[in-house]
C-alpha cells in the first residue's frame, strides 16, 4: 500500500494545473456571487428557486440532446496518436454538435408544454420552457468548444473562455433582471450560455488555427478535414453511456426540485437551489482542475495500470488538502456567507449547507475514482453508479421530507456520497488494482470529522463555532502548506 510523499514535481503539476483551472474558478465565483446576489436581492427565495429549476431543466435536456459528445470528444483527442487523427475528431465533433444543437432546441420548443406539464409542475409555465430553446442549444454548442479546448490540453484558454464567458452571460443575464424583473428570468437562464458561446469561439478559433501548423501526417496520409461517420459512431457509442451517466444528476435534480415545489413550494426550492449553489461552488476550483487536467492525463495512462493507480492516489490527496481548509472555513461562516452572498430570508439555507458541506468531503474523495471508469470508457459502470447515487438522494429526499421537511435535501445528499464513495472503491479495485493509500484515508477522515464536529458545536454556540472552525481551517491549511511544499 503506497503511503510515501507526493512527489514535488507531481504535486507542483497538479498546483499549477489546480492555479491555472482553479484560479479561473475562483473568478468564476466572485462572478457568480454578484449574479446570485442580484437575483436574491430582486426576486427573493421563489425567484431564485425558478431559476435554479430552469437552469436545472437546460442542464437535463442538453446532456440529453447532446448524447455525451462533448465528454467523448476530450477523450478521444486525448488518445489521438497524431494532429491529423486530432483534426479529424475536431471537424466531426464540430459538424455533429452542429446537428445535435439544432435538433435539441427546435425539441426543446415542441415540447415544451408537456415538459412543463410533468416535470415542472406548477412552478413554472410552458411559455417559459419553449423560450429555453436558445439555452439548451448555446449550452450543447459551449460543452463541445470546452470540450475541444479541454483534450487539446490548452488550459490557459479554456481558463480565460470560461472566466470571460461567466462575466459576459453575467452582464447580459443581470441586465435582463433589472429591467424586466421576474419577467427577465427567461433571458437570465439564456444568457449564461449565450456568453459562453460568444467568448469560447475566439479561443476554438485560436486553438485551431495553431494546430494548423502542428506536425503533419505520416506519409502517404492526407489531413481529415470533413466529417468522418466511423469516428461519428465512436463518439456516440462512447458518449452515450455516459451521457446516460450524466443526465442522472440533472433529472435526479429536477425531481428533487419539483418535489420540493408542490410540498413546501416555491421559497422552499430558493433554499435549496442556495444550498446547492453555494456547496457546488466552494469547491469547484478543485473539481474543475481535475476535470480539465486530470481527466486526459489519466485517460493517456489508463491501461498503465501502476502508473494509474499512482496518479490517482496523488490527485486525491492533493485534492483533499487543497480543499479541506476551504471547506473547513465554509462550514464555520456558513450563516455569515448566506447572509453576505443572498440575503436575511436565506436563513434555513445553513442547515442544508451543513450537511451539504459534509457531503461534499466523501464528494471529493470519491470524485478521482469517477475518472478512472471514464478514462477506462466503461460507460455502462458510470451510467450505474451516477444513477445509484441519485436514486438514493432521490429516495432519501421523498421518505425524510415527512419528518425533518426542507433539511432532508441536505441529509440526502450526504447519505447519498456515503454509499457512492464505497461502491467506487470497490470499482477502481477491480478495474486497476487501486486501494486508497492510509495517508489518504486520514486526511478525509479528520477532514469529514472536523466538518460533522464544527456542526455539532454550533448547536451549542454559534460564536464558538465560528471560532473553532476558523482554528482546524488554519491547522488544516498549515498541514496542506508542509505537505505540499
Amino acid at each position: 500500500m503506497v503511503t510515501e510523499r507526493v512527489p514535488v514535481a507531481v504535486s507542483r503539476a497538479i498546483l499549477r494545473a489546480t492555479a491555472i483551472v482553479g484560479g479561473a474558478s475562483v473568478l468564476n465565483i466572485a462572478i457568480g456571487i454578484l449574479r446570485n446576489k442580484v437575483a436574491a436581492l430582486l426576486l427573493g427565495p421563489a425567484g431564485v428557486g425558478i431559476i435554479g429549476l430552469l437552469l436545472n431543466l437546460v442542464t437535463m435536456l442538453a446532456s440529453l440532446a447532446g448524447l455525451g459528445v462533448a465528454m467523448a470528444s476530450v477523450r478521444a483527442l486525448a488518445s489521438a496518436i497524431d494532429e491529423p487523427a486530432r483534426a479529424q475528431v475536431r471537424r466531426t465533433v464540430l459538424e455533429l454538435t452542429t446537428v445535435l444543437a439544432i435538433a435539441g432546441g427546435v425539441a426543446t420548443w415542441l415540447l415544451a408544454r408537456p415538459i412543463a406539464r410533468f416535470g415542472l409542475g406548477a412552478v413554472a409555465s410552458g411559455w417559459q420552457v419553449g423560450w429555453l430553446a436558445p439555452a439548451v442549444a448555446l449550452t450543447i454548442w459551449s460543452s463541445m468548444q470546452f470540450g475541444l479546448l479541454n483534450g487539446q490540453r490548452r488550459l490557459g484558454d479554456l481558463a480565460r473562455a470560461q472566466v470571460g464567458g461567466a462575466a459576459l452571460g453575467s452582464a447580459f443575464g443581470i441586465a435582463a433582471l433589472v429591467a424586466f424583473g421576474a419577467r427577465g428570468i427567461t433571458a437570465f437562464v439564456v444568457a449564461a450560455p449565450l456568453g459562453m458561446v460568444i467568448i469560447a469561439a475566439r479561443y476554438v478559433g485560436r486553438a485551431e488555427r495553431a494546430a494548423r501548423g502542428a506536425v503533419p501526417a505520416a506519409p502517404g496520409r492526407p489531413r481529415a478535414r470533413r466529417f468522418d461517420a466511423a469516428t461519428g459512431r465512436d463518439l456516440i457509442r462512447l458518449g452515450l453511456p455516459t451521457m446516460l451517466g450524466g443526465l442522472a444528476l440533472p433529472l435526479g435534480l429536477l425531481l428533487i426540485r419539483a418535489v420540493l415545489g408542490d410540498r413546501l413550494g416555491a421559497p422552499a426550492l430558493g433554499q435549496f437551489t442556495a444550498a446547492w449553489t453555494l456547496s457546488a461552488t466552494y469547491v469547484g476550483f478543485v473539481l474543475a482542475a481535475m476535470g480539465t487536467d486530470y481527466f486526459p492525463r489519466l485517460s493517456a495512462v489508463i491501461a498503465e495500470h501502476a502508473v494509474a493507480r499512482k496518479m490517482v492516489a496523488d490527485q486525491t490527496e492533493v485534492a483533499l488538502l487543497l480543499a479541506l481548509p476551504v471547506m473547513l472555513a465554509v462550514q464555520a461562516t456558513a450563516p455569515w456567507l448566506v447572509r453576505l452572498l443572498y440575503s436575511d430570508a436565506f436563513a434555513p439555507t445553513v442547515t442544508i449547507l451543513r450537511w451539504q458541506i459534509a457531503g461534499d468531503v466523501l464528494k471529493l474523495a470519491s470524485w478521482p475514482l469517477t475518472f478512472i471508469v471514464l478514462a477506462q470508457g466503461r460507460g455502462r459502470l458510470y451510467w450505474l453508479v451516477e444513477t445509484l447515487l441519485m436514486a438514493v438522494m432521490v429516495a432519501a429526499v421523498w421518505g425524510l421530507m415527512p419528518r425533518f421537511g426542507l433539511v432532508a435535501t441536505g441529509i440526502a445528499y450526504c447519505l447519498a456520497y456515503a454509499i457512492y464513495l464505497p461502491v467506487l472503491l470497490i470499482a477502481a479495485r477491480r478495474m486497476i488494482g487501486f486501494i486508497p493509500p492510509r495517508r489518504t484515508l486520514a486526511i478525509a477522515g479528520l477532514g469529514f470529522a472536523g466538518v460533522v464536529a464544527i456542526a455539532l458545536v454550533d448547536q451549542l454556540s454559534a460564536p464558538a463555532a465560528t471560532a473553532f472552525g476558523i482554528v482546524l481551517a488554519a491547522i488544516s491549511a498549515g498541514g496542506a502548506f508542509l505537505r505540499l511544499r
